[in-house]
Parts: C-alpha cells; structure tokens; sequence
C-alpha cells in the first residue's frame, strides 16, 4: 500500500513535469501549428476546401491538347473550326467539323462521313454537347459545310448554325445536299440539329424539252428517278430527316423581307440517248423558301415561293443556287406563280 506522503510526492513531481513541458515545449509546437496554417493558406490551390475533393480545372489550352490528341489518336482529322456564343451566356461555343479514319470510296464502298461537335465552357470545363455524324447511304459521303453561324435578327440575339450535308445517295446519280440548322435551346436544355426543308417539293411535271419533243433516253431515266429522289425524305440518322436538293444556298429577299434559302433541282441528264449519244439542254428546276419558325420557335424553311417549280434549260453556262440567291428578288418579281 502507498502512504498519503508518498501520493503527495508523486503528485508534486507529475506537476513538476507538467510546468516543464509548458515551458519547453508548448512554445514550439504553437510556432509549427502557426507555420503548417499559413504553408497550407499559401500552397492550397483556389476553390479547394476540407471536404471537397473536386480538383481544379486545367486551363482551357491544357485540355484544349488533350481533345486534339484523342481526337488525332482515333484518326479523326478537324478540317473547320468555328466559334460563337451560341447559348447567349458570355461563353465561346466551339463549333468542329472532323474528317472521318477512312473518308474515300472505293469501287463505290461506302465510307464514313463527316462528324458535327460542339463543346461549351462550364465552370472552366470544356464539356461536349453535340456530336452528330450522318449515316452512310453511298458514295461520295456526307461532308459538311458552313452558310452562316450568326443570328438572325428575325428569330433573337442568340448566333445560329446554317449549313448543309452534301453527299451520295446509291439510288441516284447527282450530288445532294439537305439544308440544316443548328441552335441551342433555353427550353430544352441541349443543342438540337434539324432539317430546314421539312415538305417535299412541288416539282414541275415535265413532258418534253419544249414543243413536241418528249423527253427520252437518259434524260427520261434521269427525271424518274429525281422525282422520285428529291420527293422522299433523305434519313441522316438519329432522327434527322428532310428533303433534300441538288445545291442550296443563303441570300435575302427584300420583297419577303428577311432571309431566304435558293435551291436548284436537276432533272434531266443532257443526254436524250438514240443511236448516237445525242446532247440535249439540261432542264434544271429553282426553288426559294422563305425562312419562318414553327409555334415553338424553331427555324425551317416554309413553303416554295414559286409551286410548281420554274424550269430553266441550259447549255455551257449551268444555273448555281448561290447565283439564284444574289438575284432572287428579280426571280420572284418576274415569276407568274409568285
């Protein structure tokens, strides 16, 4: 059993001890706590705190390097790249057209077409919000082109993707192109790519080349087969569908007051057939939509202004879609059906 002086002692020393440690030792380790503090203030990158591990977002040129090389590593090729602020916040959209790994045709083999991306700006991360690549339905295919990115005063503030997909179709000869629009919607929350040409054409019917001469040959294969063509929607995929023409392009019409597409439809080959091959005027219909929006907002192009088509023959000098649209007023005003 211990004795009440031998507790007492015991006690004198543990405070003894206690005294010294204060002294000798308290003072440092306030110094180290006081140091770690401020190393921690200085070193901790911005926006980190006790219980948020999120790490900070690289700079926008870091992973700027970082979507090119995986865009290189796949065997995608950027052959366009465009920027505006699409969504009306203050933040750059990148718009990107890629060329596909295998882009030729071979012996008529399908092959890739070209791919749509968009990323946007998020709290300093590059996030991407639409990648849109058609499906193949032949030879050449699809490549993607720019008319305008720019607003429209008509349809709000906010820039908007004008453009069109041209490419091949296995069940006819000529090029087409299917007109589209690309814009980011505050109601829905996403970017949406739709056709602009959503009825089908009021082609002309065409019997002859004018007086009694019907058409025959090639010529007569060329515009069954048109017809048919440019009279059924063109499927891109992923619920794109609209029809399509042989060229379409952006102009203005003072007359309708605002923006217009101009389209040109070939209908016969130039080849009559016979004994000989026999060159015959090319017979090629124009078309000009005036650009108006659904209930709901969204941009197409309503009905052709001239039905029924106007058909123009020519021989060296062929009509262009972007031609028809610097004159287009001068087309409206001298057309009957307007």
């Amino acid at each position: 059993m211990f004795s009440a002086d031998h507790e007492r002692g015991e006690g004198s020393r543990l405070r003894q001890a206690v005294h010294w440690l204060g002294k000798y030792v308290a003072l440092p380790v306030c110094v180290g706590v006081i140091i770690a503090a401020v190393v921690f203030f200085l070193f901790t990158p911005p926006g980190s705190s006790d219980g948020d591990d999120t790490p900070a977002a690289p700079s926008l040129s870091t992973q700027w390097l970082h979507i090119h090389s995986a865009i290189a590593r796949q065997g995608w090729k950027i052959v366009e790249k465009r920027t505006a602020d699409l969504r009306g916040n203050g933040e750059p959209s990148t718009i990107l057209v890629l060329n596909p790994p295998a882009k030729s045709c071979l012996n008529r083999t399908p092959a890739h077409s070209q791919q749509v991306r968009i990323y946007d700006v998020e709290e300093g991360r590059l996030k991407q919000q639409l990648a849109f690549q058609p499906r193949t339905l032949g030879c050449p295919p699809w490549e993607f082109k720019f008319m305008k990115v720019a607003p429209l005063r008509e349809y709000g503030n906010m820039p908007i993707i004008l453009g069109r997909f041209s490419g091949g179709d296995d069940a006819f000869f000529e090029e087409l192109t299917l007109p589209v629009v690309i814009a980011w919607s505050d109601r829905t929350g996403h970017y949406s790519l739709r056709p602009l040409l959503v009825q089908p054409p009021s082609l002309a019917v065409v019997n002859g080349y004018g007086g009694d001469r019907p058409l025959t040959g090639f010529d007569r294969t060329w515009y069954e087969k048109a017809r048919k063509v440019y009279g059924h929607p063109v499927d891109l995929g992923s619920g794109v569908s609209g029809y399509a023409v042989e060229e379409v392009a952006l102009g203005h019409s003072a007359l309708m007051g605002g923006p217009v597409l101009a389209g040109i439809y070939r209908l016969s080959a130039g080849n009559a057939g016979g004994r000989r091959m026999i060159s015959t005027s090319i017979l090629f219909q124009q078309a000009i939509w005036q650009l108006t929006t659904t209930p709901s907002g969204d941009l197409y192009a309503g009905e052709c202004t001239i039905p029924g088509g106007r058909v123009v023959q020519a021989g060296g000098s062929f009509p262009t879609a972007t031609k028809l649209a610097a004159y287009v007023d001068l087309v409206i005003s001298g057309c009957d059906e307007y």
